[in-house]
C-alpha cells in the first residue's frame, strides 16, 4: 500500500471515527512513534546525582560535593565519600550511609581525634614533689 493510500485510508477512518463520537483513531504500529520526541528509546536515565553537605557536629558547613550512584540504589558506603570529605576532617560515623530517594544528604564530621601527653606530677598535702 502505498503512502498516498494509506493516507486515504486514515483520513477515512478519522471521519468515521468524528460519525462514531469518539477520537479514536486505529493506526499501524508503523505509523506511530514509542515516544513523544519521535524515538523509540526511553529518555530516562538510569543514575542520579546526590549532594553530600559535610557538618560539623555544632553545625557549621564545612563542605560538600556530588556523587553519582545508580538510581535504585538507597544505600552507598562511607569510603566512597573519601574524594568529598573536606581537608582536616573526618567522618564521625563509618558504614553505610542510608540516601533513599533523597537528592541531599548530610554527614556530620569531626577534625581527626589527636593523641595528647599529660605530665602528671605527684605532691604531698604539703607541696612536696614525690614523683
Amino acid at each position: 500500500m502505498g503512502l498516498k493510500e494509506r493516507r486515504k485510508k486514515i483520513m477515512a477512518l478519522m471521519l468515521v471515527a468524528c460519525v462514531a463520537g469518539t477520537s479514536t483513531v486505529p493506526v499501524t504500529a508503523s505509523d506511530v512513534s514509542v515516544f513523544s520526541d519521535g524515538t523509540t528509546e526511553s529518555n530516562e536515565t538510569t543514575t542520579k546525582y546526590v549532594n553530600f553537605i559535610f557538618e560539623t557536629e555544632d553545625g557549621e558547613n564545612v563542605g560538600g560535593g556530588d556523587i553519582i550512584i545508580d538510581k535504585a540504589r538507597t544505600v552507598i558506603h562511607a569510603s566512597e565519600l573519601a574524594d568529598l570529605i573536606p581537608s582536616g576532617y573526618e567522618l564521625c560515623e563509618t558504614g553505610d550511609i542510608y540516601v533513599g530517594n533523597d537528592s541531599s544528604v548530610t554527614i556530620k564530621v569531626r577534625k581527626p581525634v589527636t593523641t595528647k601527653y599529660v605530665n602528671f606530677i605527684f605532691e604531698t598535702e604539703d607541696g612536696e614533689n614525690v614523683g
